[in-house]
């Protein structure tokens, strides 16, 4: 009976054994993907009870293999007992990872083994640009100008590099941006698309601000001179892809100044920042165009009610490819 029982045991044990690593397959040590074999890419793993679980464990894996730190704290505690003093130390030991995945990440493979779900996942860390430039070298011909985007940090030396261009659009879903051609489209980090609200200067067309660095509410106002007469129009673009219009097609002739607004009637153009956050940023883009521009995409607003109408911002990108434009970027902050 003993005998029995011995036995009975044994074959639950190696029961338990089996089933454990049953739950790990093995390609979650083996990592046999080619992604994994490239230094292009660090790969992570993980585990969980739901798909959910080992995403976000495989997630943290990679970020602890790109950035992390170690803090040690030691404590030491004297106690005092028929008059000898002893001394103990207590060491803490904690690992942190301070960085956050804003690329796209590769589900590489997942399944599921007795409840227990297994994820490999793949990231590229490549830089922005490089990544960048080679979704630019396999874009399409299409005879795109792309003249504001051309001319941009982010995008100049890429597109520089192309004998003939992609036409290039922006799309946005949620909070998050990507440019677009016709066969894909590139994710922008938040700190790429900010990039794209830059100051652009141009010989013909001077565009100055009053103050480009300012808080809540500060009034600023815009002022425009052009080396040529012409159709001059204003937009304000902010950093949610809205566009409003402040001028449209109003002729001018060369070496006038403007001032937009009026500062006999009104203070200034006057800056917000979103609800929420702590700063913004905006860009100003002055426009000069041979012949008035068809303006029906947007809606003329009023300096009173500057964000009652608004539109994206694609629609200006094709206008600038016609008319000499210059743009002032604005940062906001408390």
């Amino acid at each position: 009976m003993a005998h029995f029982f011995i036995k009975a045991c044994l074959v639950v044990g190696l029961t338990f054994i089996v089933n454990a690593v049953s739950a790990t397959p093995l390609w979650l040590s083996d990592l046999p993907f080619e992604a994994c074999q490239q230094d292009a890419y660090l790969c992570g793993v993980g585990q969980g009870d739901t798909l959910a679980e080992a995403k976000s464990s495989a997630k943290a894996d990679i970020a602890k293999q790109l950035s992390s730190h170690v803090e040690s704290q030691t404590e030491i505690n004297s106690h005092l007992q028929d008059g000898k003093v002893t001394r103990a130390a207590n060491t803490k030991v904690t690992e942190y990872s301070e960085l956050t995945l804003t690329s796209p990440l590769i589900l590489l493979q997942s399944e599921q083994i007795d409840g227990v779900w297994s994820v490999a996942i793949a990231y590229d860390r490549r830089s922005s640009e490089s990544k960048l430039n080679l979704w630019l070298a396999k874009a399409p011909c299409e005879h795109g100008k792309n003249v504001f985007l051309a001319k941009t940090v982010l995008l100049a030396s890429g597109l520089e590099a192309l004998s003939c261009q992609p036409k290039l659009y922006l799309t946005q879903a949620g909070h998050l941006w990507s440019l677009s051609h016709s066969q894909g489209s590139f994710s922008l980090e938040p700190s790429d698309y900010e990039s794209l609200f830059s100051s652009i200067d141009n010989p013909l067309l001077e565009l100055s601000v009053s103050a480009n660095r300012l808080t809540p509410s500060q009034y600023y106002h815009v002022s425009v001179i052009s080396e040529e007469q012409g159709y001059l129009s204003l937009f304000q673009v902010l950093e949610s892809g809205q566009v409003s219009v402040w001028l449209e097609n109003q002729k001018v002739i060369a070496n006038k100044k403007l001032t937009f607004p009026d500062l006999s009637l009104y203070e200034g153009l006057a800056s917000e920042i979103p609800e929420g956050k702590d700063r913004t940023f905006d860009m100003n883009v002055a426009l000069l165009c041979s012949k008035p521009f068809d303006s029906s995409v947007y809606e003329q607003i009023s300096v009173q009610h500057l964000t009652d109408q608004s539109s994206r911002l694609n629609p200006l990108l094709k206008i600038m490819e016609r008319c000499e434009f210059a743009t002032q970027r604005i940062n906001t902050r408390y």
